[in-house]
């Protein structure tokens, strides 16, 4: 585990928004990396541990602030996988509803649906209309979104 001295000597400060951006090597996907004796960390992992030691089994270091090179321990939290693609649905980095590449049914469509079970059509017939299972029409009327 790296101080925090480690992390701030190797950051810009947006002073705007509060990220501490990493200056150094990142990896395409725009978060940094540092080598620590020879071993390549995520610092968003190392800046993390550095004020809250070390990550907890399981759970994965998330940004709150949408900036993949941002070191803050303040704009960090830890998350499942769950929790991070929930995240990234509720603030519009992932593709969900009709602009999701696998998704069979519109927005439009996903109105219709409800509004049909709502004046009392079976699930069955409105599945056979719209051309999906009767779980889907369920699954559609209660909400049920499956996530990550």
């Amino acid at each position: 585990m790296r101080d925090q001295a480690f992390i701030q000597a190797r950051v810009e400060y947006d002073l705007n928004g509060g990220c501490w951006l990493w200056n150094r090597y990142a990896n395409p996907k725009g978060y940094g990396r540092a080598n620590v004796r020879g071993r390549f960390f995520l610092a968003h992992r190392l800046s993390w541990e550095s004020v809250n030691g070390p990550i907890p089994d399981g759970l994965f270091i998330c940004h709150k602030c949408d900036v993949p090179a941002c070191v803050n321990p303040d704009h960090l939290y830890a998350g499942t996988v769950i929790d991070n693609s929930r995240d990234a649905v509720l603030r519009g980095r992932q593709p969900h509803g009709e602009t999701h590449p696998l998704a069979k049914l519109s927005d439009e469509q996903v109105a219709a649906i409800r509004a049909e079970s709502r004046n009392g059509r079976t699930r069955r017939d409105v599945a056979r209309e719209f051309g999906v299972l009767p779980q889907t029409v369920g699954k559609i009327v209660h909400g049920i979104r499956r996530l990550a």
